[in-house]
């Protein structure tokens, strides 16, 4: 029937965007458990720069060596950064998707709703 292949088509619709919206939760927890690692990381690299100053300054090490835990603390504050914003693209993403299965839904029982009015 007419009613049951709308339905049909629709519910694989619904599962797709599920499916989908599953995966990219399961990225977000994946991406959240990576800033912390890189938090902690940046943590101990601003320590790094601020312990190899304070030989430098006392001239135990040169300054290049201090430049290098500088340029390592850079490249860390530029690696949190892109994972917060691959985050936020990715929380974004699911709530598009969420918003899309609430579409269907709606469209889908309006469908319904026709169907049955005009049987």
């Amino acid at each position: 029937s007419e009613r049951g292949l709308a339905e049909l088509q629709a519910r694989q619709r619904l599962q797709a965007l599920v499916d989908r919206v599953r995966s990219l939760e399961s990225e977000a927890r994946q991406l959240e458990s990576e800033q912390e690692s890189v938090a902690r990381r940046l943590e101990l690299a601003q320590k790094s720069v601020e312990r190899y100053r304070e030989l430098a300054r006392s001239g135990f090490v040169s300054e290049v060596q201090v430049q290098q835990r500088q340029e390592e603390l850079l490249d860390l504050t530029g690696r949190r950064n892109s994972v917060d914003r691959t985050l936020i693209a990715v929380r974004r993403d699911a709530q598009a998707l969420r918003a899309e299965q609430a579409q269907l839904d709606a469209a889908l029982r309006t469908q319904l709703a026709q169907l049955d009015r005009g049987m």
